[in-house]
């Protein structure tokens, strides 16, 4: 979905840009498109709880089912939307426990698929610890956040500084970006990963690191062997 919605949010700016950024006003059909646009992730979000459940290729009929849709999104309110629960859990087990192995692991890839570097997923670590796996149960975990994956292993100072550092490199990006040095393609999926990691964990890093990398490759691509160029308006 990321490298979707990257393409819709590009295709937005560059019509407002385009339209030499006109003031927006409230209209009725900005409520309907945000509730699409809430709605939409939050179904596909349903699709894939139940085909990693009991139903498997018949997920999305089973997804067709609005009281089913309904009772998601009551629960994803404490779960998919919000990471209360997570942070109650990463307090709950206390600062620093982790050493950073979360971010060693993440942020090492794709060395860490291939050297023994420590990694581990704070969120399976909130579950394993307070919750505990059966025998021969799958593992899975929550989102532990940014937040959560910094004080988990580096208490709060590790909060701090990460967030700290996050929001350098995301206005690095976004001043690159308006004064024309970064393509407004790379810098969409970056966006968009950045705000993925923040909501989700540092543990999305190898699939930032895989789009933006596709995408740096497709512009090379198109603007060296295919000399895709754009028309010059009249």
């Amino acid at each position: 979905m990321t490298p979707i919605a990257a393409g819709l949010l590009l295709l937005w700016y560059f019509k407002r840009e385009q339209s030499s950024w006109r003031k927006l006003s409230v209209k009725p059909r900005y409520l309907l498109y945000a509730s699409i646009i809430i709605a939409c992730p939050l179904w596909l979000s349903y699709v894939g709880l139940l085909y990693r459940g009991e139903f498997g290729a018949n997920a999305f009929a089973e997804a067709m089912s609005l009281t089913g849709f309904w009772q998601h999104i009551q629960g994803s309110v404490f779960t998919d939307l919000g990471q209360l629960h997570s942070l109650a859990g990463a307090v709950a087990i206390g600062p620093g426990v982790l050493s950073g192995d979360t971010f060693y692991g993440a942020l090492s890839w794709p060395l860490s698929s291939v050297l023994a570097i420590p990694g581990r997923s704070a969120g399976v670590f909130i579950i394993e610890e307070l919750v505990g796996f059966g025998k021969n149960q799958e593992r899975w975990g929550v989102n532990a956040s940014l937040i959560g994956d910094a004080y988990l292993n580096f208490g709060l100072a590790g909060v701090a500084v990460a967030t700290l550092v996050w929001g350098v490199l995301l206005k690095m990006l976004y001043l690159k970006f308006r004064d024309g040095n970064l393509h407004g393609a790379i810098y969409c999926v970056a966006l968009l990963s950045a705000v993925q990691a923040f909501w989700v964990s540092i543990e999305v890093w190898p699939q930032a690191l895989t789009t933006v990398s596709f995408t740096v490759f497709l512009i090379w691509f198109g603007n060296t062997l295919l000399r895709v160029r754009r028309v010059p308006t009249r």
